[in-house]
């Protein structure tokens, strides 16, 4: 895991491209404390160059020069910061040059298939001086051009230069684990793993996207399209690749993936039943055993739910049966976040994995009087708001881990929108059933209900209102307005009128549809993004098999429906899957806290110290003086699951103060 950027003058050039890359690659310094590498390119020489915090192994081996000897016409720019994970030496130094220096590549990610592709490419005749797979990127690059991202298994972001060709190849993952944005400007294309790298460039205007600033403050989604909150800046999105032609500065972005899924229901057939948990259980099992490849310790976030169980309890099982003297050395750390307020605190759930398994247990209690001090940073880090506190505490965890010296982590992230874990799951998959006129079905799980966390009001209250929001929708036009939720009043008329047509509606009947929505959308981008400037901020690399796996998930996206939810419990699957192997306390927990934490009570705290962000600075789209009037009512009026929306009105402030936008 790493930090990438760069910038290619297109035209001429009026900017010192060294000073440049130098600010960009510092502000990724988190994602990469150990090593600092350049590239620099003008049209007489290439120059390989360190920085501050290269080390002088990596200097000595690669004979790199000191930056500020970079030739100041130099047309391009990679710059590189390193989290070591693989050949942690010198020898993975980047950027990394193959070929005789024909290609060129800042990567951040990890291919966890690269020893299996390196020997496939090695028989092919390519040479490798390296056991990293950043050079085994190269040599796929070689032999299989843009159809490189089809054969790898992992989490990528990485931009290849070839010199020869003049042209610039750049590649994103399936599901968008690893971050990369970029922007087009007539005479410059620059590009780095995080927002902050951009938004400073002498090129780049902090505009405020008024649309997606709407969809945030309402929808809570951000990034819903490849041009998020700043309109200069443009996300490369998951499962797509990019190009730029040096000679044309012609720039283009085409999908390279495209995650297919079963959309039917079916019936349920108990030996089908039997053979997907198998399936699944080798799947998961492979998954997981790659992610363990790691040449530093790796731990595990642990919650005592479903899917952190699972994966730690799997790779517990991986570790033990390569232990082969039976030292019990291959002992895993894991990672559980807990509160004292009981109905937040999921350790006796954690506890209870932790009991059959030879894990070394660390309990990590975020400190809320923190939260002011931290508020600031943690925006920066996330580069854009996110929609709740259980980021906050998400980030006190990473801190936690990261100060033990653990580089890398396995996560649950993904299990509920890949096997159907919440309620809004359950009451998708009823509605469906009626639909499609499957009531016997419907009134079975209907009976059982109360075994899930959505018990039958909560279905029958989904379904008046699917009903009532159609007829809404149909004779009035609109279901929300500024007076569905007290917050939406305090957004200007004008705001409100110009983007309210972003509001829309698609509540897929068929559960299959409805999970690959959230896979495939914002809501599963969003989760992934925090998850990755949590994890980096602190120097930690998180690896989701759950989100990464494209095994696994294609062939869970192609079992139909009826398997995933049965009666009245979700995750089916996983839990069919799983049955030998986790404690049954797990196995059959009827609860579930969705990584939440006591909101309402941080927030009545918060009151005070936040609202000096509610001022001058954001009246353009919100009615602050309406606000501050009201600020102690709505504080004192927070209750568990409607906090939300205040919390995105504070976000949003702090956000445009942190980043001047």
């Amino acid at each position: 895991m790493c930090g990438i950027a760069g910038i290619i003058s297109l035209k001429e050039n009026i900017y010192h491209l060294p000073t440049l890359i130098q600010s960009m690659t510092e502000k990724l310094k988190h994602r990469g404390p150990d090593d600092e590498g350049y590239l620099l390119a003008s049209p007489d020489t290439r120059m390989a160059a360190f920085g501050n915090d290269t080390p002088k192994s990596s200097i000595q081996r690669h004979n790199l020069r000191p930056l500020a000897a970079a030739p100041a016409n130099s047309f391009l720019a990679f710059g590189h910061r390193r989290l070591s994970i693989f050949e942690t030496g010198p020898a993975g130094h980047q950027p990394m040059a193959y070929d005789e220096d024909r290609y060129h590549i800042v990567f951040n990610g990890e291919i966890y298939n690269f020893p299996e592709l390196r020997a496939e490419l090695a028989a092919m005749g390519h040479r490798f001086h390296t056991n990293s797979d950043t050079e085994t990127l190269l040599a796929g690059y070689r032999q299989w051009g843009e159809q490189l991202p089809t054969h790898l298994d992992g989490a990528w972001a990485f931009v290849i230069w070839d010199t020869r060709e003049e042209y610039i190849f750049g590649s994103r993952d399936r599901f968008g684990v690893k971050p990369l944005y970029y922007i087009e400007h007539p005479a410059y294309f620059a590009f780095a793993s995080e927002i902050k790298a951009l938004v400073d460039l002498p090129f780049c205007e902090r505009k405020l996207n008024r649309g997606a600033a709407f969809e945030y403050l309402v929808r809570g989604v951000v990034e819903n399209e490849n041009i998020g909150l700043f309109k200069d800046i443009h996300e490369l999105m998951p499962g797509n690749s990019m190009s730029l032609n040096l000679q044309t500065g012609v720039h283009k972005a085409w999908r390279h993936y495209t995650l297919g899924y079963k959309p039917t229901i079916d019936p349920f057939d108990e030996d089908k039943f039997q053979k997907y948990g198998r399936n699944i259980r080798r799947k998961l099992l492979n998954a997981v055993r790659m992610r363990l490849r790691s040449d530093v310790q790796v731990g595990a976030c642990l919650s005592g739910g479903l899917d952190s169980a699972s994966i730690v309890c799997l790779a517990d099982k991986i570790l033990k049966e390569s232990d082969l003297d039976g030292s019990g050395s291959k002992r895993m750390k894991v990672f559980t976040l807990g509160f004292d307020n009981k109905r937040y605190d999921e350790s006796r759930w954690a506890e209870e994995v932790v009991k059959v398994t030879n894990t070394e247990w660390i309990r990590v209690k975020p400190d809320f009087n923190e939260l002011t001090s931290d508020l600031e940073n943690l925006v920066y880090m996330q580069d854009v708001p996110f929609f709740s506190t259980s980021t906050y505490a998400q980030y006190k965890l990473m801190q936690a881990i990261g100060g033990t010296g653990i580089k890398v982590t396995l996560d649950g992230q993904g299990g509920d929108e890949l096997f159907s874990g919440y309620a809004s799951h359950f009451r998708v998959f009823m509605k469906g059933l009626l639909k499609t006129g499957e009531y016997g079905t419907f009134m079975a799980n209907m009976a059982t209900a109360n075994n899930s966390f959505a018990g039958k009001g909560d279905v029958l209250r989904f379904l008046g209102k699917s009903i009532y929001m159609r007829i809404v929708n149909y004779y009035k036009g609109r279901a929300v307005t500024r007076n569905t939720h007290p917050e939406y009043r305090y957004l200007k008329q004008e705001f409100w009128d110009r983007y309210k047509k972003r509001i829309t509606y698609d509540h897929p009947f068929i559960l299959n549809t409805a999970l690959h929505k959230e896979f495939t959308g914002p809501d599963m981008k969003a989760l992934l993004r925090t998850a990755d400037r949590n994890s980096m901020a602190f120097g930690v690399e998180s690896r989701i098999p759950f989100a990464e796996d494209e095994d696994l998930i294609k062939y869970v996206f192609n079992i139909p429906s009826i398997f995933k939810i049965r009666n009245g419990q979700g995750k089916l699957l996983l839990r069919q899957a799983m049955g030998v192997t986790l404690p049954e306390k797990i196995l059959y927990r009827r609860d579930k806290n969705g990584f939440s934490t006591p909101e309402a009570e941080w927030l009545k705290q918060l009151r005070d110290p936040v609202r000096e962000y509610i001022n001058n600075d954001i009246r353009d789209l919100i009615d602050t003086k309406s606000l501050q009037k009201d600020w102690n009512r709505l504080f004192s009026n927070a209750t568990p699951g409607s906090t939300q929306r205040l919390w995105r009105l504070i976000n949003f402030a702090v956000w445009r103060k942190v980043y001047k936008v």
